[in-house]
């Protein structure tokens, strides 16, 4: 059960980290060209910051948008993750060793 919730709070963190760095980095649920290419999707009420919204649809494809950004940003930490080598800390230390010291 520990290696269970071990494993979970690894996933739960790469989650979050995906979806700050998302929010902070990639412009959250704002998709580039969408306002220019379907108008009617923007949703936006007249003076009212962009982020306020009265349509359900801009709502849904605001999520989807965000939720396919933070699943690009996690797709990109595991193919990171599970293509670089793992050392096991005995091999570590033989590479931190000194070679020319005999």
């Amino acid at each position: 059960m520990r290696f269970a919730l071990f494993f979970l709070a690894e996933y739960a963190g790469m989650i979050t980290t995906s979806a700050v760095c998302v929010a902070l980095f990639l412009g959250g649920w704002h998709l580039p060209y969408l306002d220019y290419l379907w108008p009617a999707l923007s949703g936006n009420v007249p003076g009212q910051p962009a982020s306020v919204t009265d349509s359900l649809l801009a709502c849904v494809v605001r999520a989807l948008v965000f939720f396919g950004k933070t699943m690009g940003i996690i797709f990109l930490f595991m193919w990171v993750r599970w293509s670089l080598p793992r050392f096991r800390f005995d091999q570590i230390m033989i590479l931190a060793r000194c070679r020319s010291a005999p």
